[in-house]
């Protein structure tokens, strides 16, 4: 009696889906056609004409006499992908004696353009538009050479009261045209 418990047991067994042994069967699409695209990133480098950076910042000096103005000049290599971009003055840039904050350069100008061409004038918050020369060739991105200026007038005064090292930073923002 008790070896038919145990067979009758293994019987219903195998009849519940799942527990026992089973043969599965498929019907229906067994497979599927995977496509992927790869998109291209569009990129927007900014560097100096070394791919590096001004680690050190940019000095500007006083080509002129006494009450000319400072300058200086940074040139920048940006490699973009669309081509075309903006580039604007996150905030004023000002020009301050480092132990006599009161002390400030005047008439700050930054302006921007393709070496060899005439400069934009940039502005806080306002985009400027520059375009990079056609790429090499197609698919690649575009190359362009362009010249940053800083140049601002030193405080009012003699140069006994106003002499010392300034500071300030610089920041702007360069975004892609996406068309």
């Amino acid at each position: 009696m008790r070896n038919a418990a145990v067979q009758l047991i293994a019987l219903l067994l195998c009849w519940l889906p799942g527990i026992g042994q089973s043969e599965v069967v498929l019907k229906g699409k067994t497979s599927s056609m995977v496509t992927a695209v790869v998109t291209r990133t569009n990129n927007l480098f900014v560097t100096d004409e070394g791919g590096g950076w001004y680690e050190n910042g940019l000095i500007m000096v006083q080509m002129g006499g006494l009450g000319s103005a400072y300058e200086v000049e940074a040139p920048l290599r940006i490699t973009s992908t669309s081509g075309k971009f903006h580039v604007r003055i996150d905030s004023s840039l000002v020009l301050q004696h480092v132990s006599k904050p009161a002390l400030v350069f005047r008439n700050v100008m930054v302006k921007m353009g393709p070496r060899g061409e005439a400069l934009k004038l940039l502005a806080v918050a306002q985009n400027t538009t520059f375009t990079n020369p056609a790429a090499s060739a197609n698919g690649d991105d575009s190359i362009g050479h362009y010249l940053l200026t800083v140049s601002a007038l030193p405080p009012s005064g003699d140069f006994k009261s106003t002499g010392g090292n300034y500071t300030g930073v610089l920041s702007l923002t360069f975004e892609p045209v996406l068309e």
